[in-house]
């Protein structure tokens, strides 16, 4: 028997496990791409603190270059339906222009990402029920 000709009494419970399924998929999407958004910027900052005192540890470099391609990686997987409109156009959004000055192009690129976890987080707490946070500059 075609899955399609199921009696409904059979159909209910398959349909209501692939709803559940795509939802702990797309939740573990925003999961994940919160994590990375918010770990950059802190590997950054322990990279930019090991140069400034000669510390020669190439720890925080491979630790914010795995950082940056599981941003990658998520950015691409948006496209798999994980995200919502608002939140793929975000993601794909994130590109700063060049800046001539290295730290001034990482504060500029920090404040991309804070702002697109921003609003990353506004459908998973509504996907979970949550209030919504305001964010104050």
């Amino acid at each position: 028997m075609a899955n399609s000709k199921l009696p409904l009494p059979q159909r209910a419970p398959r349909d209501s496990l692939r709803r559940k399924r795509a939802f702990d998929k797309q939740l573990d999407w925003y999961e994940r791409t919160a994590r990375a958004l918010s770990a950059v910027p802190y590997l950054r900052m322990a990279l930019a603190v090991a140069q400034r005192f000669e510390i020669h540890d190439d720890r925080a470099k491979v630790e914010l270059q795995k950082a940056l391609l599981d941003l990658r990686q998520c950015v691409n997987e948006a496209v798999l339906l994980y995200a919502e409109q608002s939140s793929y156009e975000q993601l794909q959004g994130m590109r700063i222009e060049f800046k001539s000055d290295p730290e001034e192009a990482a504060e500029a690129f920090e404040e991309v990402m804070q702002e697109t976890l921003i609003e990353l987080s506004r459908p998973v707490r509504k996907m979970l029920g949550l209030k919504t946070i305001v964010f104050r500059k």
